[in-house]
């Protein structure tokens, strides 16, 4: 999702300074590829992770918001993160309501995320 004014990436969704920092000390090649790996665990993980929310199998549930938390954090996602970790401390403790209202609109909330990355990632190539 990109703002209108600026055609830059919603800031509020991405932390492009740390991502511009592993840039610099990664490189292009090496930062798209945790990028393309990031994308690739999220096509696995994220349909996952919403087919169990509905059930009671909590640890598997807690095993891939765990996984997709950290992976977001590292992209600089960091209110996609935050999103992941509520979703794992509401399976940690069995809160099946809570699980439910923190899945609802997160397909949207990563849709948009991976927008912003993939505008930022543009932005590097310019």
């Amino acid at each position: 999702m990109s703002d209108q004014t600026t055609n830059k990436p919603d800031s509020s969704l991405i932390d492009s300074t740390h991502l511009t920092a592993l840039l610099q000390i990664i490189g292009a090649d090496a930062l798209n590829a945790i990028k393309e790996t990031y994308i690739r665990d999220v096509q696995d993980k994220l349909p996952e992770l919403l087919k169990h929310a509905t059930t009671d199998n909590f640890t598997l549930i807690n095993e891939l918001s765990h996984s997709l938390k950290s992976a977001s954090a590292n992209m600089g996602l960091t209110i996609l993160s935050k999103r992941y970790a509520y979703i794992e401390h509401a399976s940690e403790n069995k809160q099946h309501e809570r699980l439910l209202e923190e899945v609802r609109s997160l397909q949207t909330l990563q849709d948009n995320s991976l927008t912003a990355l993939e505008d930022l990632f543009s932005e590097f190539k310019s």
